[in-house]
């Protein structure tokens, strides 16, 4: 099964966002999986050189695996890089710990916790072994007390959250080489959006758009006053 996932994943990447199509296919399969065994391998013989590791060179080298994972967020980001903290979010109680610092810090302590126990199992020492088992234990611990924290608080209502997909595919949402035609303007596609939540009947509070929703980002300056003007005040 992950190696379906991951298969898929590149055929969306190299097919639908960067049009490889062919043979060429195969060698951009074999790039993408590489580039991930590559990481780990880096990571391990930096482990490997470190004779006698110290406590911070435990957590420099878990930070290094951290930044890792923050760069995919700008090279191949069309590509599903899940996140090894990802394997936090399996229980409820340890998925509370992205309240403290969001899923690149579940990363960290994913990989700080797999160190301590290579550690362990390397020199069997009875400090090592106590500091995984607490490494281990802490999410889990943490997300009970926290969950436990608020189910003690007293009721503070309902609330409507509205989720809003548009359904659109890479090429319709950005201008891709080769694939112009297909897509669609953004000003559509943000009267697409208002459109479908001007439908809904009852009153929202809360409206959740996924990832990326339309193109550009806030810091480009892309639309005229004109263009803006009729949703200024839209409610």
């Amino acid at each position: 099964f992950p190696y379906t996932t991951l298969f898929r994943s590149f055929r969306f990447l190299g097919c639908q966002i960067l049009n490889i199509k062919g043979s060429i296919f195969f060698f951009w399969y074999l790039f993408l999986a590489a580039a991930l065994a590559w990481q780990f391998s880096i990571l391990t013989f930096i482990l490997t050189k470190i004779k006698e590791p110290s406590a911070l060179d435990l957590l420099s080298v878990a930070g290094f695996w951290t930044l890792f994972e923050w760069c995919r967020l700008y090279v191949f980001c069309g590509f599903a890089f899940n996140f090894s903290g990802i394997a936090l979010s399996c229980y409820t109680s340890s998925l509370q710990m992205a309240s403290l610092f969001g899923i690149l810090g579940m990363s960290f302590w994913v990989i700080l916790t797999n160190i301590y126990g290579l550690q362990f199992f390397r020199k069997c020492s009875l400090r090592l072994g106590i500091t995984w088992m607490a490494l281990s234990v802490f999410p889990y611990f943490y997300g009970v007390c926290y969950q436990k924290y608020y189910d003690t608080k007293p009721d503070q209502g309902q609330y409507s959250i509205l989720l809003v997909q548009t359904g659109l595919s890479p090429s319709q949402k950005y201008s891709l080489k080769d694939r112009e035609q297909e897509f669609i303007s953004p000003i559509f596609q943000w009267k697409k959006i208002f459109g479908f939540i001007a439908s809904q009947e009852k009153r929202i509070d809360l409206i959740a758009f996924p990832e990326a929703v339309v193109p550009f980002g806030m810091d480009l300056y892309i639309y005229s006053k004109q263009q803006i003007d009729p949703y200024r005040d839209w409610e």
